[in-house]
Order: structure tokens, then sequence, then C-alpha cells
């Protein structure tokens, strides 16, 4: 019965990570693809992905401390709202900043700076907010969140229509998802005060933070570093080659999520039912990558018919290099729980280094297809290194 649970939890969990996906990625940014010159429709793309950055590793590293903790009464009782003050305060600066580089590429306009500066808001409050659910193992409010959240992007496409400003897409997404969270959980309403914990909170929350952004940053550095290296056009169309495995990839967040959820409370896994894991996890991966190559050409072409002919070129690379990356993310979880939380640190500052350097070195030897040799790399040593860490650190704790 309780496998039966885990099972529901993660497709309702999938499924709600699918809907805003599908909703903006395979709905709206085809439509806006049409409209926008590649160059704007590139910045529109590196600017989410800065925001989704700077907000998701802020946000869910508050969200994913305190469900770690959840079974101790005395978190409930302030510290986290200070936290995220905190945090709320270093992202604004973090996002003012990203925006004055931006505005050297291309001018935009003081309103859409001030919705992009809200929308970054809305959208770190929400990824903490949403612990609420997580902690009661209500996946069912989590779906009914993603889909406002859906039913936000597309009123806000209507008014990107009207008014030709992009931002109104994610600002209004991300506004009327803020709106039910409000008022659909009590943290906000927790005391700000310090308890005896509130330093290992900080000090927990801030080493995770770092390390999802160096995670989150193997995410969406491609779409930050192409767009200063090679302008909007060139992302446009890695973007659409890498659309596919990234869309597909996806599911592995809200599978992560519930299952860190499941094993908060175990001291240990069973060698054996690591082995079943990580076979499940590969098949899985397997299975993403042929789903990809069989469907690219024919769905992109009807999606994206401007840069399906030369996204094609870069397909089998970004397939292999979605192979690794999501083979890893389903490790995260485990590693995130057994291991010291340093080694997130470590594991992602190393993955992070070498996929900036790689892809960089590789694009200027052998152009686009560099870039992705790079990224591959990477995502190969990250892995390798995630594996080795887990089983060196819980030998000890790892029963048959």
């Amino acid at each position: 019965m309780k496998n039966k649970k885990i099972y529901l939890d993660m497709f309702l969990n999938i499924f709600a990570a699918g809907v805003p996906i599908v909703v903006l990625q395979l709905i709206i940014y085809p439509m806006v693809s049409r409209r926008l010159e590649p160059e704007t429709y590139g910045m529109m793309i590196s600017i989410y992905a800065f925001i989704i950055l700077v907000q998701d590793s802020f946000g869910k590293s508050i969200n994913n401390i305190r469900l770690i903790n959840s079974d101790e009464k005395e978190n409930r009782k302030g510290d986290y709202n200070i936290v995220l003050t905190v945090f709320l305060i270093l992202s604004i600066i973090i996002t003012v900043i990203g925006l004055l580089y931006y505005n050297s590429q291309a001018e935009i306009d003081s309103a859409s700076s001030a919705l992009i500066i809200i929308t970054s808001i809305f959208f770190m409050i929400d990824s903490y907010l949403i612990v609420y659910f997580r902690i009661r193992l209500n996946y069912t409010a989590i779906l009914v969140n993603a889909v406002i959240m859906s039913a936000g992007f597309l009123v806000g496409y209507a008014i990107y229509l009207k008014t030709g400003k992009w931002i109104y897409i994610f600002f209004i997404g991300h506004l009327v998802c803020f709106v039910y969270l409000m008022k659909s959980t009590g943290l906000y309403k927790e005391p700000f005060k310090k308890t005896s914990r509130y330093k290992s909170i900080l000090r927990d929350t801030t080493l995770l933070m770092f390390s999802m952004f160096l995670s989150q940053g193997m995410t969406q550095a491609d779409k930050l570093l192409l767009y200063p290296l090679l302008g909007g056009a060139t992302l446009s169309i890695y973007y659409t080659a890498s659309l596919a495995g990234k869309v597909l990839s996806l599911a592995t967040g809200p599978v992560n999520s519930v299952i860190l959820t499941y094993i908060a409370g175990r001291d240990h896994l069973s060698r054996n039912l690591f082995k079943k894991y990580m076979l499940l996890s590969f098949g899985s991966c397997s299975l993403i990558s042929i789903v990809i190559l069989v469907l690219s050409r024919p769905v992109l072409g009807f999606l994206f018919p401007r840069y399906v002919d030369d996204a094609m070129v870069i397909i089998p690379y970004t397939t292999a290099n979605i192979f690794f990356f999501v083979l890893a993310g389903m490790l995260t979880p485990i590693v995130m729980k057994y291991c010291d939380i340093y080694w997130q640190i470590i594991i992602n500052g190393i993955g992070f280094i070498l996929y900036v350097s790689l892809s960089i070195a590789f694009l200027k030897l052998f152009g686009i297809v560099g870039f992705c040799l790079g990224i591959g790399i990477s995502h190969f040593t990250r892995l390798i290194i995630m594996i080795v860490v887990y089983l060196r650190k819980t030998r000890d704790l790892i029963s048959v």
C-alpha cells in the first residue's frame, strides 16, 4: 500500500511539473518564437533562465532544509522566515545586477525591468511556500498550484499579445501562483524570531543554496553562456535542439522531490534497494533518450519550423548530455540525504567548473558541436564522482 502511495505521489508530482512546462515551452514559446526576432527571443529565454537560476536556488534551498528537518517540532517556531527575508534581499540584488548586464546588451524599458524584479520575488517565495504541501504529502495541492500557474502563463500570453511585453507571460504566471500559496499555506504567518537552531539552519541552507546554485547553473548555463558568446539567434537554435531533452528531463525534479520526502526518516538504504534504484534510473534515462531521438524532428518541425534544420545537427549530442544529466539528477536526493552537505558543494562545484571551462574551450575549437561535447564530458564526470562519493561515504551504513 505504501509503495502505491509513493508511485501515486510521483505521478502527481511529475504531472504537476509537466503542466506548466508543456504550457510554457510547447505552447507559448513556439507562438512567441514566430512573433519575436531570433535575437529578442533568445534574450527572453536567457533572462528567464537567469531568473530560474537565482530564485530556484534561494527558494528551494530553504524548502529542502525545512523538509529534511520536518520531523523536528522546533523548526515551526521561527527561523525560516528570517532566512527567507535575508535570501530574498540577496536575490533582488543579484537580479538587479543581472538586469544591468542585459540592459547593456539590448535596452529594456523601466516598466519591463520592474516587472522582471517583481516576478523574481514571486518566484522565490513560491519556491519556498510549496514545502507546506510537501511536508504534508499533499501532492494534489501541488498539482492544483501547477494548473493555476499554467493558466496564469496563458493569461500573461494574452496580455503580451496586447502590449508586446513578453515579461507579462512570466509575471502573471508567478503572480497567481503566489496568491494561491499565500492563501493556502500559513508559513508566512510564522513569527520572525530565532530559535536555538537558527545558526545551524542558516548554515545548512546557505551551503545547500550554493550547491543548488551550482547544480542549477549546469541546467541554465548553456542559455546564459551562449547569449553573450554567440548571440540570441544561435541560442534560439541551441534551445530548440535541447528542448525535448530538457522537457522530459524535468520530470526528474518532482521524482527527486518525492524520493527525498520519503527517505527523510530513513537512516540508510539497503545495498539491494540502491542497486534497484540505479537500474531503474538507467532504464528511465535510456527510454527518455530513445523517445527524444525518434520524435525530435517531427515535434520540433511542427513547433519551431524556423530553427529545426539547424537544430537537428546537434540533437544527438544534446540527447547524450541529457542522459548523463538526468541520471546524475536521480542520484542527487540520495547523496543529499546520506552524505555531508559540503559534498553537494564539492560535487556540483567540480561539475560547474568543468561545464563552463570545457564548453567554452570546445566551443572555440569545434563550434556549437564542441560546446555540446564539453557539456557532455562535464555531466559524465559529475555522475561518476557522485557514485564514488556515495558508495565511499555510506559503506559502513549500507546493509544488504
